[in-house]
Parts: structure tokens; sequence; C-alpha cells
């Protein structure tokens, strides 16, 4: 017999998280097909689920942070004189608070589901659910199986916050202002969310040819005019001359 035997109760088993994605170019494409609401008649569910859409794959929200939002949470405000919208966060992960700037279509979406004739308004304050406020769990559930539908697999609600932050980074965004945007305390943690795309490396490539083409535009002299041969010369010289 063992002397010493191993409990079930010892053991301690650990799972390994999966790591989220960024989204292709292509896949954000069926994702915006999706997700786009009916032009001319357009149902409560679809402005509904395209507002949370726009929030996480334009704003980078969370889920949590989405269905945290309130009505009073999303204005409109001017900067150097152009729209802008912004999302009052107040309870980001690590109980912070946040103004968040969003894109002009991430706040019409909102807006628009805001003033939804057929939104139930909840005593809570919160403006995405049906009949109560959503949890977590049912929107990153849906959000899963609704991305998996149209092809987009190994993908879940979260991706749309990696993909968020990455086409930042690709656009040009610094990854120190990435990181505010994204409201992380640790900048390592915002690294995890900038995936390789392969935009990057262009970008600094392309930057690379330019600088490259303005340092020999410096340091080439310029060609002295070539002076055109005597009209006296005989035909034979002044071809051997020209």
């Amino acid at each position: 017999f063992c002397k010493n035997p191993i409990l079930p109760s010892d053991l301690k088993i650990r799972f390994h998280k999966k790591e989220s994605r960024s989204l292709t170019p292509e896949e954000i494409r069926k994702c915006e097909v999706k997700f786009a609401p009916h032009r001319l008649n357009p149902t409560k569910h679809q402005v509904r689920h395209y507002a949370m859409f726009r929030l996480m794959l334009d704003g980078g929200l969370r889920v949590k942070e989405v269905l945290d939002l309130t009505a009073d949470d999303v204005r409109l405000s001017k900067i150097d004189g152009v729209a802008v919208g912004f999302l009052h966060l107040s309870a980001r992960k690590g109980a912070k608070t946040q103004e968040l700037p969003a894109p002009m279509r991430t706040y019409d979406a909102v807006r628009s589901w805001i003033e939804h004739p057929k939104r139930i308004p909840f005593s809570t304050g919160q403006i995405f659910g049906d009949k109560k406020p959503y949890s977590q769990t049912s929107v990153s559930g849906w959000f899963t199986k609704q991305l998996k539908a149209i092809g987009v697999v190994d993908a879940t609600a979260h991706s749309l916050r990696h993909t968020c932050l990455t086409k930042l980074r690709d656009d040009g965004m610094d990854v120190s202002l990435i990181q505010a945007y994204a409201g992380h305390s640790d900048i390592k943690t915002t690294m995890v969310y900038l995936h390789d795309t392969g935009a990057q490396m262009e970008r600094s490539f392309a930057n690379i040819q330019r600088a490259g083409t303005k340092r020999r535009a410096i340091e080439t002299p310029p060609q002295e005019p070539m002076t055109p041969p005597p009209a006296s010369m005989s035909i034979h010289m002044r071809e051997a001359f020209t």
C-alpha cells in the first residue's frame, strides 16, 4: 500500500485559457455584413446587436463595459470643431473611471438603440437587455455563436476588443496611447492585444523607403547641364562629343 496516497481533494487541475485573437480584414467585412441592421426596416434586435458590435469593435470595450452603459454615459462633444462621441465608463477593470472618445458611427449606432421606441428601460439604467439586463455569459455566448455561423472560427466577443486595439496600432497610434485607451494599468497587458497583421511591417518599410529617397535627394549633387558642341566642329567630331 502507498504510504502517502494522493487524495482527489489534493489535485489541482489547471485549464489553459485560450487566448483571443484579432480578426482579419476579410473577417471584419463578414461581421459588418452580419451585424448591420436592415436599411429600410431594421428590427429591434438588429439595432441593439449592432450597437453592441460597434462598441466592441470600434471602442474596444469589454462585454461588461458594454452592459454597464447607461443612456447618460453616451454623449456628443467637439474636439477642435469636429464632432466626436464620448463614452463615460464608470467601472472599467480595476475600478477605473474613464471618458473614452468613440467614432461617430459608434455614437450614432448606440443613440439609435437608446432612442428606439421599442427599447425597454430598466430600473438599473442599463440600456442593453431584453425584458431584463443581459448577462456577460449570454452576450459572450451569443456573439461567439454568430461569429462561428459566418465562418469566423476560434473567435469570441473579446476578439473584437483585440481587433480594435490591433487596428489602432496598425493605424499608427502610439502604444502608450493604446494602453490608455484600453484602460490597462500595465503596458505588458496591452502588448498581448497587439497582434501581427503585417500592416505595421509594411508601414515601417514604406517609411524607410521614403526616408531613403529623401536622403538620396539631399546627398546627390545636381547635375551640371552639358555644354553643346561648337557649331564649327565637323559632323564626325560632333557625334563623338555627344
